[in-house]
């Protein structure tokens, strides 16, 4: 399946104009309708292959094979919408201040509120570990992530094929299927720095395949991530605090259910990306990470994404019995939907019944786990070494918590009060962060 997104001259009110080339005896215009509100015009084409290519397809029918493919082709035009303003105005308007649009603006926010806690012999150590990125070292946790991904994909396909095979055999291959998938969100998080190879042309392309996956636009990931980290804990500018349908705030059981289930996230990303494909409509809450220059990148790159999803739903739906449609909707789509529930567990687990502040190591909260949990979230439960010291890849984060902890070891021997105040401080697990906020509202009651 092609799907292309073009935008013509705000004049051009027919969407065949543009693509008079394409037009011809190969081409069937199956449907086609203006969606004069969103500014898109929507064209549905089938690619008919030419009779030639084939010695016959009445002959392969008689042989007992398939006859030639119609291949849909999909294509968007977006027509200029008034009042809005265009690619040359947004991108050559003013950046707006303060607005963390790139790592550098990240690194020297942490470091001038961390190093100030730092013997000269920790910050010695602390360069060598943000400096040391690896290519190899992020090939070896990237490739054996999508690998496990594919192979227990691979085991839970095969097992619906054995029909006596047990059920609870089926699910386990499943879930955990969806609990490896869950973490592509860390991959990304890890390429959104750039930390997770040296070379930043591995860190694009793995940090897409994983932005793709986890339907979450790369750039737009990006604009919002930084500026979580420039403003953690400032309920005034901190993107996750500001109590919005996907980052609602955690005060009562049924939004706690609610946000477990992932349905806000789903319902969240689907919206956003159509809105800022073909409304490009911003809402007031992701202005303040973006900027006018950024606003059109996240935009330009909705567009892309949209596309990917229309047209692989588009097959999903056309074709449900081609193997490549069964592939998609049951190794990513499903494994995809049980996925959130896994990931918002972990995620909750970062800040919640944290303090306010600009503090990195007093409002985010490192949880000690298990090993191959740590390897499989890669290495994100270091989670206040990671905000203290964002520039450090995930490869040197438990070396960068053994430092950090020694130091705090050195404050508290001298009676100095403890910079980790979250409640719980982590030492118990993640299901004891879970357990200690039932507690809490079952003691509110």
């Amino acid at each position: 399946m092609l799907f292309f997104y073009m935008r013509p001259a705000a004049s051009s009110l027919s969407p065949l104009s543009s693509f008079r080339p394409f037009c011809s005896t190969q081409f069937k215009v199956l449907s086609a309708s203006v969606l004069r509100e969103t500014g898109v015009v929507c064209c549905f084409y089938s690619l008919e292959p030419k009779a030639h290519t084939y010695a016959s397809a009445k002959k392969v029918q008689e042989r007992g094979g398939q006859p030639p493919l119609h291949i849909p082709l999909i294509i968007l035009v977006h027509h200029q919408r008034d009042g809005l303003p265009t690619q040359r105005e947004w991108m050559s308007s003013p950046s707006s201040t303060g607005v963390a649009t790139n790592d550098a603006s990240v690194r020297q926010t942490s470091e001038a509120i961390n190093n100030a806690n730092l013997t000269e012999d920790a910050k010695g150590k602390i360069r060598t570990f943000t400096a040391n990125r690896s290519d190899v070292k992020g090939l070896m946790q990237a490739v054996p992530h999508l690998l496990l991904a594919g192979l227990f994909s691979y085991l839970w396909h095969s097992a619906n094929s054995v029909d006596r095979l047990p059920f609870a055999v089926r699910v386990v291959f499943l879930l955990c299927q969806a609990l490896v998938m869950a973490f592509f969100f860390p991959g990304l998080h890890e390429c959104v720095h750039f930390t997770a190879f040296k070379t930043r042309a591995l860190n694009l392309i793995f940090g897409h395949i994983f932005a793709i996956a986890t339907t979450r636009p790369f750039f737009h990931y990006t604009f919002y991530h930084f500026n979580h980290h420039k403003f953690t804990g400032d309920p005034a500018r901190d993107p996750e605090l500001q109590d919005s349908f996907i980052d609602m705030r955690l005060d009562r059981p049924i939004t706690y259910l609610c946000y477990l289930s992932g349905v806000p996230f789903w319902i969240d990303r689907v919206t956003t990306l159509f809105r800022h494909a073909f409304l490009r409509w911003v809402l007031p809450r992701e202005k303040l990470f973006l900027t006018l220059k950024t606003e059109w990148k996240m935009i330009r790159e909705a567009r892309w994404y949209v596309s990917f999803y229309v047209a692989c739903t588009f097959w999903m739906i056309t074709r449900p019995h081609d193997p490549w449609a069964q592939v998609m909707w049951y190794n990513w789509v499903v494994p995809s939907l049980l996925a959130q529930p896994c990931l918002r567990f972990y995620l909750i687990a970062e800040h919640t019944n944290c303090p306010q502040g600009d503090d990195m190591i007093s409002n985010t909260r490192t949880t000690e786990t298990y090993r191959w949990y740590r390897w499989l979230a890669w290495q994100m439960p270091y989670h206040a070494e990671h905000h203290a010291f964002p520039n450090a890849p995930f490869h040197q984060l438990a070396d960068v918590h053994a430092v950090l902890k020694q130091i705090e070891a050195d404050r508290q021997s001298s009676g100095a009060r403890s910079r980790r105040q979250c409640d719980p401080d982590g030492t118990g697990g993640y299901w004891s962060v879970h357990t200690t906020l039932w507690k809490k509202w079952r003691g509110m009651r």
